[in-house]
């Protein structure tokens, strides 16, 4: 059984005699490799012929990016650990003081939960959050020598349309009215200050794009693969070659002595082919 796609292959066929191929594209690298190098810019998508088109990356149709979608408009999808997640609910409004149901009926807590979900974006979440809560400092405390971790409170407040003066205005709910009706909990608010108060304007969703990644391509490793890659299509017999075998060339290239760094892998050698070559 064949262990790769019909994307993994440069050409249609795979070269029978990699030996001997690896002589002549050896010598084609070894006349002027290096001014070859410095003459162009790698950087720059490049043209080659006689060589298929590349599927594109679509981004949306991956299993971790449709999981996250879900996940942010509230429905319900499979978790990583393949556990089945239940789509957001609208909780029972409270039975507080306030009488929060008779200012926000049914109806007007349905489309807030429905907008709010809509969303679908987790810092438009947090922009709602901020924008309907107050945060302060607490007004009492029960013993003035108790040292407690809770510092601040936050005072809730729901959206509600005037039909009149085409409008809608704020009104002060409870803490339980205000999650049931997103339906959400308390860590939301928590997130939403935390993330407006380090900057005054809401961070970006960080989550998934950390800075300390083990493998990241850099510009000279594209520079040194599209080198690589221009100089073994220099010869007509070598675009039939597989990309592990152009790779394995690659490692044995004189000309990757001129850089810093270079591609370790397969994969990041395929992935610089696919984005940085035009292919035509």
């Amino acid at each position: 059984m064949n262990r790769f796609n019909d994307s993994f292959f440069v050409g249609k066929e795979i070269f029978k005699s990699e030996a001997a191929d690896e002589v002549d594209v050896i010598n084609v690298f070894s006349e002027d490799s290096s001014d070859t190098v410095s003459n162009q810019s790698p950087t720059a998508p490049t043209s080659l012929n006689n060589s298929r088109n590349r599927r594109p990356r679509n981004y949306q149709n991956w299993t971790a990016n449709k999981r996250k979608s879900l996940k942010n408009q509230g429905k319900a999808h499979i978790s990583k650990r393949g556990r089945l997640v239940e789509a957001r609910k609208m909780g029972p409004p409270c039975n507080c003081k306030l009488e929060c149901g008779k200012k926000i009926l049914e109806a007007e807590r349905e489309d807030i939960f429905n907008n709010f979900w809509t969303l679908g974006q987790k810092e438009k979440q947090w922009l709602f959050a901020v924008d309907h809560t107050k945060k302060h400092l607490k007004d009492r405390r029960t013993r003035g020598d108790v040292k407690v971790n809770r510092q601040f409170t936050y005072k809730y407040y729901l959206p509600k349309n005037d039909s009149e003066n085409l409008t809608h205005t704020k009104i002060k709910v409870c803490k339980p009215m205000f999650m049931q009706t997103l339906g959400v909990s308390e860590v939301l608010v928590r997130t939403a200050w935390q993330k407006y108060e380090k900057s005054g304007a809401l961070l970006k969703d960080m989550r998934g794009h950390h800075v300390n990644k083990r493998k990241v391509i850099t510009d000279e490793m594209v520079q040194s693969v599209c080198a690589h890659v221009r100089l073994c299509y220099a010869s007509s017999k070598n675009r039939k070659l597989s990309c592990p075998q152009m790779f394995q060339l690659y490692k044995k290239w004189p000309g990757l002595e001129h850089y810093c760094d270079k591609a370790t892998t397969v994969r990041q050698y395929r992935d610089i082919m696919n984005s940085h070559i035009k292919n035509s």
